[in-house]
């Protein structure tokens, strides 16, 4: 605030419009809800199986595309995607780099599900956040 008032009274419009931009963004953001729903209807499922302990490998692909739309699409963080379906955040980073590691198996799901929720998958989502996995090419 201090620096506003040092920089003038435009600052402050500055950051207003900074701050309405940011909050336009969030708003179209798809929730974590949306997501979920739009998955359980791509692979044919409930969400109560999405959330379920269950190993079957149906559902942990479904589990990895919620995963990495949820931290592609939304602001959200490890932690908070993991809580929302009952997993440690540390499954949401394994599950997200399962996805980049076996993105031709993964694309066309993320493609097809991102497009529902009024979305595209561009080629800087396909990079890890741990900021060292490469592109991979489709």
């Amino acid at each position: 605030m201090m620096y506003a008032i040092a920089r003038g009274e435009n600052a402050i419009s500055d950051i207003a419009a900074e701050i309405a931009d940011g909050e336009a963004v969030w708003k179209r953001a798809p929730k974590m809800l949306k997501i979920a729903d739009a998955v359980c209807a791509d692979q044919r499922m409930g969400k109560a199986e999405l959330m379920s302990n269950r190993r079957v490998m149906r559902l942990v692909y479904a589990r990895n595309v919620f995963y990495f739309l949820c931290l592609r699409l939304t602001i959200r963080g490890y932690s908070e995607v993991g809580r929302f379906v009952g997993r440690h955040h540390s499954t949401v980073w394994h599950g997200e780099g399962i996805v980049l590691e076996r993105l031709p198996a993964y694309l066309p799901t993320l493609r097809r599900i991102a497009a529902v929720l009024g979305h595209e998958i561009t080629d800087d989502m396909l990079i890890g956040r741990r900021g060292n996995e490469p592109i991979a090419s489709p």
